[in-house]
């Protein structure tokens, strides 16, 4: 479908089209809305705006409020002088979808796990599983360097070392 059909084309829904055009002006001031500035109002909004926005909100429906969210961060951080135009904008989207895509990938599950994590795991809880006191925080301390080495995420392994260690006591 081309973008001048008359059918009605998925859209964001419109407070979060609101809450991105608001945090847009919010981060460049009356620069970010004055590219679509007409000056002809309707219903007490300036038509330009209303229109720019709805092209936005339309294009911008691939993307789910998270990636919009992390695309605004982007921006925000990358110091950027000039207010972005929508393809400008769909670039940071695609870069962040593409930044939670490899996240996800990344993330472990138990069926993921390589080999060698697994075993490098087994060895450091046969060797310090009677280990009592302090000790315990290295023993934590290697579980979690284990599953950074092999590309984990450290923080659910944490938590359930810290529940292993409460139940024993």
């Amino acid at each position: 479908m081309n973008e001048l059909s008359t059918q009605k084309q998925p859209a964001l829904a419109e407070p979060v089209a609101n809450r991105l055009f608001m945090a847009l002006h919010g981060y460049f001031g009356n620069q970010f809305l004055d590219k679509f500035r007409t000056g002809q109002m309707q219903d007490g909004e300036d038509k330009g705006i209303k229109n720019a926005r709805n092209v936005w909100a339309t294009q911008l429906a691939e993307f789910d409020q998270n990636t919009l969210y992390r695309a605004l961060r982007a921006l925000r951080n990358s110091g950027a002088s000039f207010a972005p135009s929508l393809p400008e904008f769909i670039q940071y989207c695609l870069a962040a979808r593409k930044i939670e895509a490899t996240k996800t990938q990344l993330m472990p599950t138990d069926s993921n796990y390589s080999e060698a994590a697994r075993s490098h795991i087994a060895k450091i809880k046969a060797k310090h599983l009677m280990i009592k006191g302090n000790s315990l925080g290295a023993l934590g301390t290697l579980c979690c360097q284990a599953v950074a080495a092999a590309g984990g995420d450290e923080i659910p392994v944490l938590r359930r070392f810290n529940e292993i260690v409460a139940g024993a006591k």
